[in-house]
């Protein structure tokens, strides 16, 4: 499935505001509504822009941002693993199961230890 998008990523063009030509092609469009308003959401509360959230950084400040985000997107919205990757800058799914263990507060070698 291709999805035409502006700019960088599918989630941001670079400005921090969300803009998607196709988001059906993604996902249904009401999830994707809710997933643009859990990241700006998230990004507001972190004093952030969205495309800072969904940029490839990875500063500590942004990072917990993502994490923020993605669990948001997994527990209130129940979105896949993938979906979640897509909209936060085209992460791989074990990068979101890394994001998700880590939001909830599992250390690095807690993760390891698995």
């Amino acid at each position: 499935m291709k999805v035409i998008t502006k700019g960088k990523c599918p989630a941001c063009d670079g400005s921090g505001e969300l803009e998607f030509t196709s988001p059906a092609a993604l996902m249904g469009a009401s999830i994707l509504d809710y997933a643009r308003e859990v990241l700006k959401e998230v990004a507001s509360e972190h004093g952030l822009k969205v495309g800072d959230v969904v940029g490839s950084s990875r500063a500590q400040h942004l990072a917990l941002a993502r994490f923020d985000a993605a669990l948001r997107m997994r527990d209130e919205l129940g979105m896949t693993l993938e979906s979640i990757g897509v909209v936060l800058g085209r992460k791989d799914h074990s990068t979101i199961i890394n994001m998700l263990r880590r939001a909830r507060g599992e250390t690095p070698a807690e993760i390891k230890g698995r």
